[in-house]
């Protein structure tokens, strides 16, 4: 079971947030004090890391975001905002700092559970296979209809597929 740390000074947002992904599968870990976050994750080392920007004391958000990505243990671990902060500043402060996702307050049940499974690379069908490797994916060459300027005649077809 993958494990998912809520770092949130609200209790009300913890409590939902734990439930709704307690009840998706996951083991969730809320401590009361933000400041305890950095301890518990090298401790017990999360799949994931849902982090408040506005947090109470000394650290804010931002400043956990970057202790997450300078430590060892936790390279790799993804970390997704959750804030009422909606400015284009704070977005893209967390994106550069490392956030794999920002998630605006308030926060329904079906879109966290799908960005947490999205930052974990898992999806519902449990099938890990790129569409690109689908079988049953039919890609089709574009072909030009029109001859190129200067030309009476469309160019040859080319064995390059198309996106």
């Amino acid at each position: 079971m993958k494990r998912v740390l809520i770092v949130d000074d609200s209790q009300e947002d913890r409590t939902f947030l734990s439930d709704v992904l307690s009840q998706a599968g996951f083991t969730v870990e809320a401590p009361a004090r933000p400041e305890m976050a950095p301890a518990l994750a090298r401790q017990r080392r999360p799949d994931a890391i849902l982090l408040e920007i506005s947090l109470p004391g000394g650290l804010d958000g931002f400043d956990l975001l970057r202790l997450f990505g300078r430590d060892p243990g936790l390279k790799g671990v993804p970390v997704l905002m959750i804030t009422v902060k909606s400015e284009r500043e704070d977005v893209t402060r967390a994106l550069q700092l490392g956030a794999r996702d920002y998630v605006i307050k308030p926060i329904d049940a079906v879109t966290i559970v799908a960005r947490v499974e999205n930052a974990l690379g898992l999806n519902k069908t449990g099938d890990e296979e790129s569409p690109d490797d689908s079988p049953d994916e039919v890609k089709v060459a574009r072909q030009p209809t029109k001859a190129p300027p200067g030309t009476s005649e469309p160019p040859a077809p080319s064995n390059e597929q198309a996106n």
